[in-house]
């Protein structure tokens, strides 16, 4: 089924403040910023975030991170939603070289959009990505 109605809650939810006990002077306000940066600040410099758009108008097979644009990734802020996405992988090599799943994760990644609605962009996590 491809419709974001039967996906768990916690898959596609916006992430609440995350108090893990972890505290980090930025010398500043902190509210503009998502809630995963303000728990873990270093995130970015091992997890990037696409931008849904780009994420929709990458090639099939989708490339590795390493060959991405800098520009298809972004640092979430607090009005953004944030989706990750995790699955099986079918090849050794590549989790989807035909690009059959790819359609299938753009459109959740929609729906999911058109539901929560932030105010901010739709950024997505992919574990290949």
């Amino acid at each position: 089924n491809d419709d974001v109605s039967s996906i768990t809650p916690i898959s596609v939810a916006k992430v609440g403040p995350l108090d893990m006990g972890v505290q980090f002077d930025r010398g500043g306000d902190d509210s503009a910023m998502h809630p995963i940066f303000r728990a873990m600040s270093d995130t970015s410099t091992y997890i990037d975030f696409l931008h849904l758009a780009s994420l929709a108008s990458l090639p099939h097979p989708w490339p590795r991170n390493q060959e991405l644009s800098r520009t298809a990734v972004s640092i979430p802020s607090a009005e953004d939603l944030v989706l990750a996405v995790s699955h099986t992988w079918s090849y050794q090599r590549h989790p989807d070289p035909r690009g059959s799943e790819a359609s299938l994760i753009v459109n959740l990644a929609k729906q999911a959009a058109a539901r929560h609605r932030p105010s901010g962009h739709t950024l997505v996590f992919c574990d290949f990505l």
